[in-house]
């Protein structure tokens, strides 16, 4: 809403047929959707990524979902399940959660594993908040870096009281951590 191409972006959502917004608050696109299915906040949601190759992030929620929401990711695989398509393990696992061991038993835990047992691998993923490929250095990996320096300086930004502008950032998870 602060983008100098928000009047276009405007004009495009509204040629769209059917517009879903998953996000976790009736925000400035979903004011817009023809369908508003609320997602959960980013801190009552589990969530991984591949940010480089070779590096696996796993996030895990800090909070319970405080309102009647669902994670997309569940979304999408509920919507999956009543449709029959994709893969087999949408029908194997009831969450996303069940559905994310899963995935990383099968597909992270040869590359990065080391040889542990699942669930030894797994929990030390959940305390680092990361794995890596076996080989890889990460450690001087650039992307790595910079974002360790990115959350130095959201550590810092988190504690300042005010300052926040125009609130474009208001619905960052570490703008929601309140007065520490």
């Amino acid at each position: 809403y602060s983008s100098e191409l928000s009047p276009a972006f405007v004009n495009a959502l509204k040629k769209v047929k059917m517009l879903v917004s998953t996000a976790d608050r009736n925000d400035e696109t979903a004011i817009y959707a023809d369908y508003v299915l609320p997602d959960n906040h980013v801190m009552e949601s589990w969530n991984d990524a591949e940010p480089v190759a070779g590096m696996y992030a796993i996030q895990q929620p800090t909070i319970r979902p405080m309102y009647d929401t669902r994670s997309f990711q569940l979304s999408l695989m509920t919507w999956a399940f009543m449709a029959e398509v994709g893969p087999k393990r949408l029908t194997e696992n009831e969450s996303y959660y069940d559905y994310l061991r899963a995935y990383w038993r099968e597909n992270i835990l040869g590359k990065a594993g080391g040889g542990k047992f699942f669930d030894a691998f797994w929990d030390e993923a959940l305390q680092k908040g990361f794995c890596a490929r076996k080989g890889e250095d990460i450690q001087n990996n650039p992307f790595f870096i910079r974002l360790i320096r990115i959350v130095q300086v959201n550590h810092v930004l988190a504690n300042v009281a005010d300052g926040f502008g125009d609130g474009f950032i208001a619905g960052t998870a570490f703008v929601e951590r309140g007065d520490q």
